[in-house]
């Protein structure tokens, strides 16, 4: 079951970085799944700096289970206040710092404030407008699976997704492009 729950984030964080490399920030150095520098051992889900090193993008995505407005609120700002804190020692320099969350209920809600985040990523409104139904699809399309493999068990074997999209089975997707 954990292994499904990853796979369904890391399925979100594929199309974001495809997003990412297509749209105005392709430039900028970007790195996926990896600890920034630092003296923490944190590691947000992207790490973004600019080609001038004055701006850092630092953001995560999240698929919490929906339990209502203000508890989706609360993990924001939990979040939001985790990797502000944590990597302040990044601003050294004059550089400004951006953290920003990337949220996609469990059963495919989208989170408003997600398309905001996105468009600091540099991805432009109307891409964001066509992916926000591939995105929230492929995230119940996982859920699915774990749902049905949880069920079922290790008898379950997943069947081809009709929506959203795939990432690859391997991580090499994960690796560093500057």
């Amino acid at each position: 079951m954990p292994r499904k729950i990853t796979q369904r984030h890391d399925a979100v964080l594929f199309k974001v970085k495809k997003l990412i490399e297509s749209g105005s920030k392709k430039d900028w150095e970007l790195h996926i799944d990896e600890t920034p520098p630092g003296p923490n051992r944190l590691r947000p889900d992207i790490y973004m700096k600019s080609p001038d090193g004055k701006q850092i993008i630092l953001a995560d995505v999240t698929v919490p289970y929906e339990h209502g407005v203000e508890a989706m609120q609360r993990a924001w700002d939990r979040k939001v206040e985790k990797y502000t804190d944590s990597f302040a020692h990044l601003k050294v320099g004059g550089a400004s710092l951006s953290v920003l969350q990337l949220f996609v209920g469990t059963l495919g809600t989208w989170w408003k404030p997600t398309s905001k985040s996105l468009e600091q990523l540099g991805i432009e409104k109307g891409v964001i407008r066509r992916a926000i139904p591939e995105i929230c699809s492929t995230v119940l399309e996982y859920s699915k699976n774990a749902y049905w493999n949880h069920i079922y068990g290790n008898e379950y074997t997943d069947i081809p997704q009709k929506f959203g999209d795939r990432k690859p089975d391997s991580t090499s997707w994960k690796r560093k492009r500057s």
